[in-house]
């Protein structure tokens, strides 16, 4: 009897949440299910008892309550029910937001930046604050070797002029001292450091990371509170390593064949968005077995190559437009992503129509080319921020720098070109092994080497700007 006791209130509730899933065909998360079944269970039998009380059924004794009542108390609750599921669909995030509410847990989100580094994961943040659910609390950490004191000051004050919002700073030096990290290109070391996390965030049981070269254009607590269940992690397909493979790159399906070995090489992810299971990571994994396998081999994405790997057939895929890559150099759409499957294709279009994080990869960045695509929208952001000025200041260094560069390639050298002649010249008259050739071999090294020092002095219409002005504030 007291199984039917129980059932008596349960049931109904469980009946008008199988009716909310098939309303939503099915697209219902374990979260939210979960959230729903104590609101209806609230709901249902708070209503069926006040319309059992108006029949003068004034408290329960269960003892006395015939087996024919309990039967048509669920019979009224499921009917209740299956009418409320049906009302309650049309106000789902507001039934939500209320469950929340009850059931609010912190929402972790880590970045991973360095001293050049920090004004961008600056602008990250704020466009993440920005767009943040007020009722919501979030915790940022920020893995970082090197800081300076200023520099954290600032972000403090930031992350002071909003509420519910807290700011953590790691070091995960004891964990990757003993390593020697491949990198290339605009890459640098700490992209490693997000396979720490699982040790830097040991009470932590998920986390979201977010690479800094990103604008946020809505609440990231929509990709937090979904429910990864007992995969790895939560990301995006990548719709450019798919065009890569498919002929952009032409080593790339080799390389992916024989060293990933991924069962099927369209399902790599893009690791700039990822939501991680940090309570499953260390099930799985130590943090020492992960780093010894990314010092391994020089893996050509490095630790995206690395976590494409480990988490094979464990990854729970979101909407492309939570990582939305740009089309870098205007090339990436219209020569690599061409390349991949239709159905990546029509995702990343489909993406690019409302964007929710913008991420900018590869080695464009909007903070030095800002006719880029989606550019506008990291510079409505920075405008706002502290660091506008600084960022101007640094592209225009920038473009000095490659006008110089480019200025220095198309200038021809005479002092350069007649030496290189009088060299071929003598070598032709005068034999190997004799003293002359050798003393005029010398000659012309230390000739070319003082050009070398000289061949811009006079040549290049602009002046030369000091070292110390060149680098990045």
């Amino acid at each position: 009897m007291a199984i039917l006791n129980i059932a008596m209130f349960i049931i109904p509730a469980i009946f008008s949440v199988i009716i909310h899933d098939y309303l939503r065909h099915g697209e219902v998360p374990a979260r939210k299910k979960t959230i729903l079944f104590l609101v209806y269970i609230i709901l249902i039998n708070l209503i069926t008892y006040c319309i059992s009380y108006l029949r003068g059924v004034k408290d329960f004794n269960f003892e006395e309550m015939t087996l024919s009542y309990r039967l048509k108390y669920m019979g009224l609750g499921c009917v209740l029910g299956f009418v409320m599921s049906f009302i309650v669909c049309l106000f789902t995030e507001d039934i939500i937001t209320i469950g929340r509410l009850i059931l609010m847990d912190t929402i972790n989100i880590a970045f991973v930046t360095n001293i050049r580094f920090w004004k961008y994961t600056y602008i990250a943040i704020y466009s993440l604050l920005e767009n943040r659910d007020q009722k919501r609390t979030y915790d940022i950490y920020i893995v970082a070797e090197e800081v300076r004191s200023i520099d954290i000051c600032d972000m403090q004050k930031l992350i002071d002029s909003y509420v519910n919002v807290n700011l953590k700073i790691l070091n995960p030096e004891s964990y990757v001292k003993d390593y020697e990290f491949y990198v290339l290109g605009h890459f640098s070391k700490e992209t490693y450091y997000r396979l720490v996390l699982p040790n830097l965030l040991p009470s932590i049981s998920k986390v979201l990371y977010l690479d800094s070269d990103i604008i946020v254009k809505d609440d990231v607590s929509k990709i937090y509170d979904i429910d990864i269940e007992n995969n790895l992690l939560a990301a995006c397909e990548d719709p450019d390593t798919a065009g890569l493979y498919n002929g952009y790159q032409p080593d790339k399906k080799e390389y992916m064949d024989s060293v990933l070995r991924l069962s099927n090489p369209y399902s790599y992810f893009q690791a700039g968005v990822l939501l991680m299971n940090l309570e499953q990571f260390r099930k799985d994994f130590t943090v020492e077995e992960i780093l010894e396998y990314s010092t391994s081999q020089k893996f050509q994405l490095l630790d995206q190559d690395i976590l494409n790997h480990l988490c094979e057939g464990r990854v729970k895929y979101i909407d492309m437009s939570w990582n939305l890559m740009v089309d870098f150099g205007y090339i990436r759409r219209k020569c690599i992503i061409s390349k991949a499957p239709s159905y990546l294709i029509e995702k990343y279009d489909n993406a690019r129509q409302k964007p929710k994080i913008i991420h900018y990869a590869g080695p464009e960045k909007p903070w030095y080319y800002p006719e880029m695509d989606f550019a506008v929208e990291f510079w409505n952001v920075a405008r706002k921020t502290k660091y506008y000025e600084t960022i101007l200041w640094n592209m225009s260094q920038h473009a000095a720098d490659e006008v110089q560069k480019w200025h220095e390639k198309q200038i021809k050298h005479p002092v350069r070109d007649n030496i290189e002649k009088f060299r071929v010249f003598t070598l032709k008259i005068v034999p190997k092994d004799n003293k002359v050739r050798v003393a005029l071999k010398n000659a012309v090294k230390k000739a070319l080497k003082i050009d070398d020092k000289t061949k811009s002095k006079g040549d290049d219409w602009m002046p030369e700007i000091p070292n110390i002005y060149r680098k990045e504030i």
